[in-house]
């Protein structure tokens, strides 16, 4: 909502009980402030009843004390004593996990970033960099945090297509693929696939030569100089270490990720729509064999970086809070014990996935504080499991 007084125009901040003038604020910002008073404007509606008193046929607006998650969440002594939360009634307990849940909230809104803190770094790195279509930010900055010590994660998808053996493309058309693949490969390990010459030669595309292939190509026609960093090309710039994934595009879904499609889910996340979206824009595979000593110099990745980066985009600020943790544990606690090969980014990515999926909405409740630790609980157990 805008208002104007004189000559200047002016932004209202519900969340702040305050206003800021538009000439001191970037465009980007803006949209944040009205997209944030959108949210604030919904919750207020739904926190808000009318009730009829019954004297002198007068109806006043009273606030409705909103039901506690916790009845759905089942907080059970076990879980308040684990809190090390000290003996007493139940009432008292319950109290004090709920200040101590504010706590902590905001204590990772300081340290991963407040709601409308992740809303504008996605805009920022999504929107207003400039890149080619070819090039895609990804990576825990694209999905909204900004860990210590993260590089820019960067996608270069080249001008080569594939395709799944016996699928055909969206355009109903398999001239312009220059690879095909069989996704259930008997002797190659689920979730890697080896690309075929798409030409009738029977030859296949080693990853591995590949790759050098496009570094010698990139250190020709650009003046930064490109290092291998893992499965990326890492290159340096003022502001940033940026690492650059090789990717060819998948112009199918994968049949050995058909099941992800077609399993019903109980709690409808994602949505039909969702899926629809992600399967029509395919995947990736990258020049990545599971062995880093090129013994599997044959051997691709499937990548659905795109596909989560989506997902994610969906989660409400409980989940992100709850996603940064995971994080945060796995940089400062995990990469620094001998087992961090065990244990990647990448799982606990997945775990999350998997456990909001498997568990509704109001499980997540953004409206209190409270279900901060139960989620946490839940979410780090399914890790370890």
């Amino acid at each position: 909502m805008k208002n104007k007084i004189g000559k200047f125009n002016f932004v209202n901040d519900f969340l702040s009980k305050s206003w800021k003038k538009t000439s001191e604020l970037s465009h980007e910002q803006v949209i944040c402030f009205h997209e944030d008073n959108k949210m604030k404007a919904f919750e207020d509606k739904s926190r808000f009843i009318r009730k009829d008193h019954g004297h002198d046929g007068k109806q006043f607006r009273t606030k409705q004390m909103f039901v506690s998650p916790f009845a759905d969440m089942e907080v059970t002594d076990e879980f308040l004593d684990c809190l090390q939360i000290a003996k007493g009634k139940r009432e008292e307990r319950i109290a004090i996990l709920k200040k101590q849940s504010e706590i902590f909230y905001h204590f990772l809104c300081i340290h991963i970033g407040t709601e409308r803190t992740v809303k504008f770094r996605r805009l920022l790195l999504n929107t207003y960099v400039n890149r080619p279509k070819s090039e895609y930010i990804i990576g825990s900055k694209a999905e909204g945090l900004n860990m210590p010590g993260s590089d820019t994660d960067m996608l270069d998808v080249q001008t080569n297509l594939a395709r799944e053996k016996g699928e055909n493309s969206h355009n109903g058309s398999c001239l312009d693929t220059y690879y095909t693949y069989d996704s259930l490969m008997s002797n190659v390990y689920p979730g890697y696939v080896i690309l075929e010459i798409n030409d009738n030669s029977g030859e296949f595309e080693s990853s591995h030569v590949y790759k050098k292939r496009i570094e010698a190509s990139l250190k020709k026609s650009s003046l930064e100089d490109h290092v291998v960093h893992g499965p990326a090309l890492m290159t340096s710039t003022f502001f940033d270490d940026v690492d650059k994934v090789i990717a060819v595009q998948s112009e199918t879904w994968p049949i050995i990720a058909v099941e992800w499609i077609n399993r019903k889910r109980k709690f409808g996340w994602p949505s039909g729509e969702m899926i629809t979206s992600i399967i029509q824009k395919g995947c990736f595979i990258v020049p990545v064999g599971r062995s880093r000593d090129h013994v599997n110099d044959y051997e691709w990745r499937l990548s659905f970086c795109l596909a989560e980066q989506e997902l994610i985009s969906t989660f409400n600020h409980i989940q992100m809070l709850v996603y940064g943790v995971l994080k945060l544990i796995l940089k400062e606690i995990i990469d620094t014990q001998n087992i961090a090969q065990l244990i990647s980014s990448y799982i606990m990515k997945t775990v999350m996935f998997w456990v909001i999926e498997g568990t509704c909405s109001s499980y997540w409740d953004t409206s209190e504080y409270t279900p901060l630790p139960k989620c946490m609980h839940t979410t780090i157990n399914s890790v370890c499991d």
